[in-house]
């Protein structure tokens, strides 16, 4: 059965890629389709039971978090940077955070960053082996955000979608097809779903979709997904 678009789910693109000069830098490392080598975390308090972005406890460390990454054209290329930490995605520039803001309320925390140049490498390599969190000196760059939802969206239409369950009944079901339920309202425009959750992806509504590409944020891809909605459902029942 064929359900219409209610919202896409949003990763980085590294397509740019290809158009740019190749940096020695890939060659040596071997990390050209990454933008940041090492991100130094900061010690987080034991007492506060901080999960990452990808949970709701907003991030109770100390700010700017730093990062290694390019501070040449590439970081201009794109608005939405492949980071190697899951606890601090997404990192996301500030144009693209004000244009989520344009369409409607969305709880959520802005941790901001320092991106230090690639050069200091080494320097980060060394730094994260040692558990040293001091930052590097040197040019940096802080036009991108780390982006918390501090709430997570019950949009899953658990009738519709498909479930393959998993040897260890104590884990949750795998989901093989996802159908979501739209809300009365619709989807905010930046969110994440409840529960299963397609393990923490992000996803934007058809209108942050549309303002994000009129806008020219750069660096995404979109993945449609249907789903059923709320007041059809209510109708049905």
């Amino acid at each position: 059965m064929s359900y219409p678009i209610v919202a896409y789910k949003m990763t980085p693109s590294l397509d740019f890629l290809d158009s740019l000069a190749e940096d020695p830098m890939d060659r040596e490392y071997g990390e050209a389709e990454t933008y940041n080598a090492w991100v130094y975390k900061p010690t987080e308090p034991k007492e506060i039971p901080w999960s990452g972005t990808r949970g709701t406890i907003p991030y109770p460390g100390p700010e700017p978090i730093d990062f290694v990454g390019f501070l040449d054209e590439r970081l201009h290329q794109t608005d939405y940077l492949y980071v190697d930490d899951l606890d601090l995605k997404p990192i996301i520039s500030k144009r693209m955070l004000y244009v989520l803001r344009s369409l409607g309320e969305f709880p959520h925390k802005v941790i901001s960053t320092r991106i230090y140049d690639y050069g200091f490498q080494d320097q980060g390599r060394k730094n994260h082996y040692e558990g040293n969190t001091t930052p590097p000196a040197g040019e940096f760059n802080e036009d991108y955000v780390s982006l918390q939802l501090l709430e997570h969206v019950d949009g899953i239409d658990y009738d519709q979608s498909e479930f393959r369950f998993r040897l260890n009944p104590n884990m949750p079901p795998y989901v093989t097809s996802l159908v979501l339920k739209e809300p009365v309202g619709g989807f905010p425009p930046i969110f994440r779903l409840d529960r299963i959750g397609e393990d923490g992806s992000l996803f934007v509504s058809p209108a942050a979709k549309e303002a994000l590409e009129e806008a020219g944020i750069k660096g995404l891809d979109f993945l449609e997904y249907e789903g059923t909605r709320a007041q059809e459902a209510s109708t049905a029942s």
